[in-house]
């Protein structure tokens, strides 16, 4: 996630702050963005019954504990973009993000 910003972190550690929520984390048109998250440390317990369970997805386990989602109109309302959470899984992927980070 190389479009991940700073200020973007440091966003979503206040709403952590400002919540009883065990997680926090984004959620964008194509889905929570879990590797975005903000997590306390009680969330180690139920991710652990979660993989011994073969439950490998993350975001199943939300289920079973307080999350704070922050959805996209919030994202947007407060100046980040889905961007942010762009992942590069090709090599062609790469070369544009190289491309977009560089003429900034």
């Amino acid at each position: 996630m190389p479009f991940l910003q700073p200020k973007f972190l440091s966003y979503l550690i206040r709403q952590a702050r400002d919540s009883s929520a065990a997680v926090v984390v984004p959620r964008t048109a194509k889905g929570l963005q879990p590797l975005a998250g903000v997590y306390r440390r009680g969330f180690a317990a139920v991710a652990e019954r979660a993989l011994r369970a073969r439950q490998n997805k993350v975001a199943l386990a939300f289920a079973e504990i307080k999350t704070r989602i922050v959805e996209p109109e919030e994202l947007e309302k407060n100046g980040f973009s889905e961007e942010l959470f762009r992942n590069l899984n090709t090599q062609l992927e790469w070369v544009e993000a190289q491309q977009k980070l560089s003429a900034r």
